[in-house]
């Protein structure tokens, strides 16, 4: 899936050219390839197909002589900079067409409306945090 994801796009101005083939990685890179997933939050709500696709795709790694652990990645739920952004990006659209959104959509879009900007700031240093600390794992672990 990596693979074909990574095609070169003709009409995307920041696409690149394709890549080797990543399957022949696992042959050619001269450390084992490691593979950390962090199945706490993301593997949660997963819905059983989905995690069963993912299963066979870890299994097809773990056959390509990659190292699988799992890990844990902390990972902030607090919503505040999403519904700062998303009210942000909506509200002249929400003011002229409110009727184009279903209630729910909505009603999340205007749940950023009364946020302060100390706390969007506060939710985007939590945000930029959280970042680093995936970088960390990252020169480590390939997450997925």
């Amino acid at each position: 899936m990596l693979q074909v994801m990574s095609l070169y796009d003709s009409l995307d101005p920041c696409g690149n050219p394709p890549p080797p083939s990543f399957v022949s990685a696992f042959d050619e890179y001269p450390a084992k390839i490691r593979i950390g997933i962090p199945r706490a939050f993301f593997f949660d709500d997963l819905h059983p197909d989905i995690a069963d696709a993912i299963e066979k795709a870890v299994d097809i790694f773990r056959h390509l002589n990659a190292e699988v652990r799992d890990i844990k990645l902390e990972v902030p739920t607090d919503r505040t900079l999403a519904s700062a952004e998303a009210y942000a990006y909506h509200k002249e659209f929400v003011e002229r067409s409110p009727e184009l959104y279903q209630p729910a959509t909505l009603q999340r879009i205007n749940s950023g409306a009364n946020i302060d900007a100390h706390d969007a700031l506060r939710a985007a240093r939590e945000l930029q945090a959280s970042r680093h600390d995936i970088q960390e794992y990252s020169a480590m672990w390939i997450c997925c």
